[in-house]
Order: structure tokens, then sequence, then C-alpha cells
């Protein structure tokens, strides 16, 4: 069985450590070990690598990527991204409901009113999703404008 990929980047960055290296030799160190472990299959990896370019790329990246974001190399710091990826909760009543279900469920609360939360979630995800549909739809005057514009019909 091969090692985590997160498992393998916290050995290299020890074993860097341990030889009394800092800043880019230790990180130079790391990527060659992570790249060596790529390349053997030691280290898993959905597809495996052959090419030690693209594994020496993958190794600085993900032990990039780890230094950010793994707790026990941060010394305990949790990650906060620049800016936050995907889509965004707007509208301030969904957003007061996703925290409030968020908290029963960390305070293990009765099923029943988590239950009665995640239906007014979705009531209201429902009433976003028709407002946001009916503002796409052009006034008949708009369409037709539109058609003459582009030659379908004429005046």
């Amino acid at each position: 069985m091969s090692m985590k990929q997160k498992d393998a980047v916290r050995i290299a960055l020890l074993a860097a450590a341990e030889q009394g290296l800092e800043g880019d030799a230790a990180t130079t160190f790391a990527v060659e070990q992570v790249k060596a472990g790529l390349m053997t299959g030691e280290i898993g990896h959905s597809k495996g690598f052959t090419d030690e370019a693209k594994a020496k790329s993958y190794a600085r990246s993900l032990i990039a990527n780890w230094r950010k974001k793994d707790k026990e190399l941060t010394g305990g710091v949790p990650y906060v991204p620049a800016t936050r990826r995907g889509p965004q909760v707007k509208d301030e009543t969904l957003k007061k409901l996703l925290a409030a279900k968020k908290s029963l469920e960390a305070n293990k609360q009765d099923p029943a009113l988590i239950a009665q939360v995640e239906a007014k979630i979705q009531e209201r995800r429902d009433v976003l999703a028709a407002e946001k549909a009916s503002s796409k739809v052009q006034s008949l005057d708009e369409t037709m404008a539109t058609l003459e514009s582009l030659g379908v019909i004429s005046a």
C-alpha cells in the first residue's frame, strides 16, 4: 500500500529539518524526496508518474499546498484562503439559516429541529431560484426589438 501524500510531505520536511536544512534548501530536499516517492509509486497518486519533470512539478506544488494547509506544519494555525472560491451565499436570510443549521448540528440538537431548518433552507433556495429565473425573462417588447436588430423580423 502506498503512503498518503500528506504523510510523505511531512516526512520529507522532517528529514530536511533533521539534516539541518532550512528555507530553499529544505524545500529542494523535500521536493526531491517526494518526487522520488512519486516516481517509484511509494507515494499514492491516481495515475503515477513516468516523467521526472512532471513529478518534480507536482511534488513542488504538493509541498507548497500542505505547508499552507496542514496544521501540524503551520504550528496549529488554520489555513484561510486569500480569496474564497465556489458559490458564495449573498442572501442574508439564507446565510442565517445555514449558520443556524451548522450550530444545531455542532451542538447535537434535536434532529426534528434540524430537519425544520433544512426545510426552510430549501424553501428559501427555491424562492431565490424563482426570483433569479424571473429576472432573466425579457419583456415581449425587448424580445421583438432584439429580433428586429438581428434581422430575424422586420418592422
